[in-house]
């Protein structure tokens, strides 16, 4: 995974900003960890921040969806969770 130094104010300013996006706004939609993989969040992740950290919080968390789509967005958000852990912050 490409490094990425992120200034930690500016992180936590994005967190907040994430935290007020009202999900609705996305209907059902998340990316799958097959998705993100195919569009290279690894070597692009300043590209991908936004969404990195707005999966990260489990906004669908009490949504209802299919036990199927559950399992997938689980590991979205637990792989997010775990790129989020492996940035450097400045």
């Amino acid at each position: 995974m490409k490094k990425m130094t992120v200034k930690e104010d500016a992180f936590y300013n994005l967190c907040d900003a994430a935290e007020s996006v009202d999900s609705r706004l996305l209907g059902n939609y998340f990316p799958t960890v097959e998705e993100l993989i195919a569009h290279k969040i690894d070597q692009f992740p300043a590209r991908f921040l936004p969404t990195i950290v707005y999966f990260a919080q489990d906004p669908y968390k009490d949504k209802e969806m299919s036990d199927e789509a559950r399992e997938e967005y689980d590991k979205t958000v637990q792989y997010l969770k775990k790129f989020i852990s492996e940035l450097d912050f400045v």
